[in-house]
């Protein structure tokens, strides 16, 4: 009883004279804007994956990726003329397109780079 007596006196003691967070500006004001996208891949990304390009855990059936022949573990590198470094550019270039357009997705799968054609 007397540890939490002696506990509850230093917490009470301490804040009394706490100051409180001072903000400070980040260095980087630069933000990524969220790019609106009407169509989707189908597919899962490996959102710890460092890059360059953006891996998958999977590819749901039926969906375009998985019927451009996208698998769990590929690395998607390109689709259309937008290279894929990271989630960004992956989100820009589904903005590029429209439900029902075609265009070509590369990958890199087991070390091979495979290029598809891919329909949303």
């Amino acid at each position: 009883m007397a540890k939490l007596a002696s506990l509850v006196y230093t917490i009470t003691a301490r804040s009394a004279n706490y100051v409180g967070l001072i903000f400070q500006r980040t260095t980087s004001s630069e933000q990524k804007a969220t790019p609106n996208f009407s169509v989707t891949l189908g597919v899962v990304p490996d959102y710890l994956f460092g890059g360059p390009g953006l891996r998958i855990d999977g590819a749901t059936e039926g969906r375009p990726g998985a019927n451009a022949g996208l698998e769990a573990g590929d690395v998607i590198l390109k689709i259309g003329d937008i290279a894929i470094d990271d989630i960004y550019a992956y989100m820009t270039a589904l903005g590029a397109f429209k439900k029902g357009d075609t265009t070509s997705i590369s990958y890199s799968r087991d070390g091979n780079v495979i290029e598809s054609e891919i329909t949303f």
